[in-house]
């Protein structure tokens, strides 16, 4: 998980914290039990906080108290041991958040509100690392999407938890550019998709052994779609955008392309964590553009080829 999560998350963990709320009660031979009345709003706490690794064994600690807190339907019932441990427990986790945002407050660490959030693909030489953040130039700098706004697009922060750039976008109409970016992605992403599937069918077809002439005609064929697709969808985004100029298409045509591959070997684009959740919504979102190492290498193979 990147730096910028774990903040994020507990910003907004702190911002709703909730003390513990007891209610005393008699139980069978009148034996005094508490009750955590607002359990739910200390699960849904718990549940936020266990996305950062650190802070695992601490969650752990507060979870073994009672089994409530693994079954929601369970009342969280508890001695008076119980009740004192859980409370110790609680609060040496919420110092944690605390003292975890206060470090990062301390070196003035910024969040991007305005931007978009790029990791960058897995296992890069420096050489792929300055290849690729050229080819990012390339298409901020000359898809047609982006040069018809006044806004800028510039590196503002390398994050870490995977390498992440942070790019911030300046001028007027950053929802715009914002959903512009979130357009192109979205083609991206749709053209790899036809890229895995056919490269899986190709590997279909070759563990049946039936012959390298019948492959090459496939991969010939699927190659074939594969710039058709980039044509159609840079038309669709030229018509969304009323893009008209010859050249201007090539230029859709190429950022799409530079962006598709890259996206097929592990890159993933978002918008940047404190962005409205309505400009959230309209990227892909993680589980569409998550790709398994195998998958990525499997790609590859049509990467390599076509820089060839």
């Amino acid at each position: 998980m990147r730096l910028q999560e774990v903040y994020a998350i507990c910003q907004d963990v702190q911002s709703s914290w909730c003390d513990l709320a007891f209610e005393e009660k008699k139980g069978p031979g009148n034996i005094t039990y508490y009750k955590l009345s607002n359990a739910d709003r200390v699960r849904r706490l718990l549940h936020d906080l266990e996305q950062i690794t650190s802070l695992s064994a601490n969650i752990e600690e507060v979870r073994k108290t009672s089994v409530g807190f693994t079954q929601p339907t369970i009342e969280i019932n508890v001695d008076l041991r119980a009740k004192n441990n859980l409370t110790a427990e609680y609060h040496q986790l919420l110092n944690k958040v605390i003292t975890i945002t206060q470090l990062f407050e301390s070196l003035n660490y910024s969040q991007n509100v305005n931007g978009i959030d790029i990791k960058m693909p897995p296992q890069l030489s420096l050489s792929d690392f300055s290849k690729c953040t050229k080819d990012l130039n390339t298409i901020f700098s000359n898809c047609p999407l982006f040069s018809q706004t006044d806004n800028t697009i510039t590196l503002s922060a390398v994050d870490v938890g995977s390498i992440w750039l942070s790019f911030v976008i300046g001028g007027a109409a950053i929802a715009t550019v914002l959903n512009m970016v979130a357009a192109l992605v979205d083609k991206a992403v749709s053209i790899r998709s036809h890229y895995l599937t056919t490269k899986e069918q190709v590997e279909k077809v070759r563990s049946l052994k039936l012959g390298n002439d019948m492959i090459e005609r496939m991969e010939k064929d699927f190659e074939t779609v594969g710039k058709k697709l980039i044509e159609a969808h840079s038309e669709e985004l030229c018509k969304q955008y009323d893009i008209q100029n010859p050249e201007d298409f090539e230029r859709m045509k190429n950022s799409l392309n530079l962006l598709t591959d890259w996206m097929s070997k592990g890159m993933e684009v978002y918008a940047s964590i404190k962005s409205p959740d309505e400009i959230k919504s309209v990227f892909p979102p993680i589980e569409t553009q998550l790709l398994s190492i195998d998958k990525i290498a499997l790609l590859g193979e049509h990467n390599s080829n076509s820089e060839e």
